[in-house]
């Protein structure tokens, strides 16, 4: 594999438990672990249905959350750092080593899918199986990447909010869906002193929303990419539009 391709890595000087920073989760005691990452705006809880089903199912189940899911997860790194594919695909190997996980079967949606593959495809002894939800290897650059989304969160100010279904009225110019202004209400919280807060960072969101929607130029884009790097483990990958 080429030698260039080497995800950085999170600075030791500064470093909590890493488990702690991204507020892992591991549940169960099957042989077998399934980690599960989330996508771009939403955190672990997304997976809270399908991490009661495969503990029921005899798995080891890990969730975490992205250095761009929380308050929490924001207020350790510089908001600059994030601004590549690479940086969380980086950290998410720093996690796994730091929990022991080898082998496991990845689940990845969205950013979180997209995340995964660059981990397979550069370290590939940590995914046994990968399953990749409504994504793929590409860049979203030419799909207006959450447009809306994203000109809704530049516009609005949160703290200056008096009740959600305010949020509710000021988001219809920017989303037309009912139902992304209802997931974008669920992921509105009270802020101490009055107002509301988003629970991801915006703020890092909007500062590298373009490279994040990219794909890294060291990694293969196809396959009819001539870059040596492979991953050779089964995958599953369901197709989606709207998620």
């Amino acid at each position: 594999r080429p030698p260039s391709v080497k995800f950085r890595q999170l600075p030791v000087f500064f470093m909590p438990p890493l488990a702690d920073i991204f507020r892992a989760r591991v549940v169960g005691a099957g042989a077998k672990t399934v980690v599960l990452g989330h996508g771009l705006g939403t955190d672990q809880s997304c997976w809270s249905q399908q991490v009661a089903a495969l503990e029921h199912a005899g798995y080891r189940v890990v969730t975490f959350d992205f250095a761009v899911a929380t308050a929490h997860t924001a207020d350790v790194f510089v908001n600059g750092r994030y601004r590549s594919l690479e940086d969380f695909a980086g950290d998410l190997v720093a996690l796994l080593q730091a929990l022991d996980i080898h082998n496991a079967t990845y689940v990845g949606h969205s950013m979180g899918g997209k995340v995964a593959m660059a981990v397979a495809l550069v370290h590939p002894g940590f995914v046994e199986r990968l399953i990749v939800v409504d994504t793929a290897p590409r860049s979203y650059l030419g799909d207006g990447f959450n447009s809306e989304v994203l000109e809704m969160l530049r516009a609005i100010r949160p703290e200056t909010l008096e009740n959600r279904m305010e949020l509710d009225g000021l988001m219809r110019p920017y989303i037309e869906d009912p139902v992304m202004r209802g997931f974008m209400l669920k992921s509105l919280l009270p802020r101490e002193g009055g107002g509301y807060r988003w629970r991801f960072a915006a703020d890092v969101i909007l500062e590298g929303a373009a490279d994040i929607a990219d794909w890294p130029e060291v990694l293969p884009r196809g396959s009819g990419d001539d870059n040596s790097l492979r991953y050779a483990g089964p995958v599953l990958v369901i197709l989606g539009e709207l998620s």
